[in-house]
This record gives C-alpha cells, structure tokens and sequence, in this order.
C-alpha cells in the first residue's frame, strides 16, 4: 500500500526538525509539508536542509482542515492509497507507518487508524488512545488519558483518532470529502472526519503496538485561545451532527462550561 506522510507547519522552525529527522531516519514513505504561509522562516530552512521532502506553499493560513486537505490532495493524485497524517511537534523515534498500513490491509472495514499518543517528556504516560464522541454534551475526551502506556498487539476501537498522528484509507476521504475547513483554524475537525467515517460504515481503531511522542500545544497560540476555538468549533459539530431538540440540549452543558470558566477568571 503506497502511503504518503503529510506534516502541517505554520512557525514551526523551532521544533519541526525533531520531527523530519524521525521520519526520515524510521520511514520510506514519501513526507509532503504543506506550510500555512509561516513568517518565521521555517519555510526556508525546511527547503535547505531537508531537499528530500515534498514542500507546498500555501499563501494563506488555511488552518488543520484545508491545509492538510491540500497536502490529501497531492499525495492522492500521486497514487497514495492511503495517507499519515502527522503533528509538527511530534518525536519520531520508532516506525510508524507499516505497523498501521498493516491494519487497513488486513481489514479493509478500517477507514482510520493511530498509534498510541504519548507525552513527549514521559513515554510512559499516554497522552490519547484515541477520543470518545459524547453527543449528549458535545464533549471529546481522550482514552486513557494519564494512564500507563504498555505496548501490546491490542486493536481497540474508538470513536476519534487524534489528529496528531492518523493513517487515513483512500477510499475514505473520497467518501467524505477529506476534513471540514469550516473547523478553522483548529479542533474537533479529526472528531468530524472520524464520525463521518463510521457514519459511511468504516471503524476508527488504535494500535497499542505503536506510539508516538508528542508535545502538543505548539500552534495553538495559547490556553485561551484554545479553549475558545475548541468550544465553537463544539457547536459546530452539534448543529452539523445533531437535530435541533438534541442540539439545544447538548449546547446547553457548553453555556454552562464557559460561564463556569469566566466566573473562575473573575
């Protein structure tokens, strides 16, 4: 199965070649970085010292959906039959790839499937074993978050593979039409994706025979404006997911969360 590896970059000259060097020292997959039109000359150092690598220049900053859409695009129209889709602040030191290409060729009712996220400073601690769906309250929590990380041959079924690092069957983006850019610039985007995809009647599994290192947090320009993205982009999903009397419900818990946090502020 040909699979082409796509890295998101946006100022990411500070940490990226951590994870370009784990790539290409572990992986004989094709890497496309599709850089969000950085300004801090990451763009640059990435064609000077990493030639190898396939890079796109987009002249805006698309935000995770539409940026790597445009990455999906390339490598498809290059004959990818699947793609991996990678965090910037990722720490490769293991194989990737194979061990989740194995998956989907060994069940083509897989559509997605990830390693276990681990935090970068602790190994042993998993930061994601993918996420839970809630539609109740519109909530994604992680699997397994803080937990011990134990390698093993497990397959688990989930309802979202974290966006940091999936393997996405061709046949799948076809179907849904690869992420939603309206999730912009970032979050619940690969919780949508995902949801679509079981939707369409493809399962979302994670391997607990691989992991990987992230950092994360490193473009998302701060708590704050995290947890105000994350909370719109929450009522996105509901209004596209849901119908109105559960939408109106399920909003509610999120009114309820951002008032709650405001009154901390106070």
């Amino acid at each position: 199965m040909k699979v082409g590896i796509i890295i998101l970059s946006w100022n990411s000259k500070g940490f990226i070649g951590n994870c370009l060097d784990g790539l290409l020292k572990f992986e004989t997959s094709k890497i496309y970085v599709v850089d969000n039109n950085s300004t801090d000359g990451s763009v640059d150092y990435i064609a000077r010292d990493y030639p190898e690598v396939a890079l796109i220049r987009s002249v805006s900053n698309l935000g995770f959906a539409a940026g790597n859409n445009v990455g999906i695009e390339c490598a498809l129209k290059e004959g990818c039959e699947a793609v991996f889709l990678i965090n910037n602040d990722t720490i490769i030191d293991e194989p990737l790839v194979p061990s989740c290409v194995k998956i989907l060729e060994d069940d083509p009712s897989v559509g997605v499937v990830g390693p276990v996220i681990v935090e970068a400073d602790n190994p042993e601690v998993i930061q994601s074993a993918g996420g839970r769906i809630s539609l109740w309250n519109l909530n994604f929590p992680y699997i397994k978050k803080g937990k011990r990380y134990l390698r093993s041959d497990h397959i688990e079924a989930v309802s979202y593979v974290l966006g940091a690092a999936m393997l996405i069957r061709k046949s799948v983006i076809e179907k849904n039409e690869g992420f939603d850019p309206e999730y912009y610039p970032a979050y619940v985007e690969e919780a949508d994706f995902c949801y679509r995809a079981f939707l369409s009647g493809y399962k979302n599994m994670v391997y607990y025979g691989s992991r990987v290192r992230h950092i994360g947090s490193k473009s998302s320009g701060g708590r704050e404006n995290a947890f105000r993205r994350m909370m719109v982009n929450r009522f996105l999903f509901g209004i596209k997911h849901l119908g109105f009397f559960r939408f109106f419900l399920a909003s509610q818990f999120i009114v309820l969360r951002v008032m709650i946090k405001k009154l901390i502020r106070r």
